[in-house]
């Protein structure tokens, strides 16, 4: 049992252990950056499909064009690829959170590493 500035009993767990608390934190920022590339491969591919390039050379071309199921099935690996980084991020979050007892910390530390915050 340790004190806090303000001379109350407090547990200073996450600040024992800095390197676990940076692993988390990267684990999380990891995590962002993967929903964020699948948000963008989602947006392009809906682009792709509906503003198809069109050549217009005169030539004559197959229809080329496959049915929505290619469509549905992509976006369904898509969004499942969604969910499963967006709850991989819940889950760090959640255990980055149960590691801080002060709650001014969990807000400063939130801020400014989760939300990616400067001031």
């Amino acid at each position: 049992m340790t004190y806090r500035q303000d001379g109350k009993k407090g547990n200073n767990s996450a600040r024992q252990n800095p390197k676990n608390n940076e692993n988390n934190i990267l684990q999380y920022r990891r995590a962002e950056r993967r929903k964020q590339n699948i948000l963008d491969e989602i947006q392009e591919l809906r682009a792709d499909k509906l503003f198809p390039s069109v050549a217009l050379d005169g030539m004559p071309k197959g229809s080329g064009q496959a049915d929505l199921s290619d469509f549905v099935v992509l976006m369904s690996d898509y969004i499942a690829k969604l969910k499963e980084e967006r709850l991989q991020k819940i889950k760090i979050r959640i255990e980055i959170n149960k590691k801080m007892k002060d709650d001014d910390e969990k807000e400063v530390l939130r801020m400014r590493y989760l939300r990616c915050m400067k001031w």
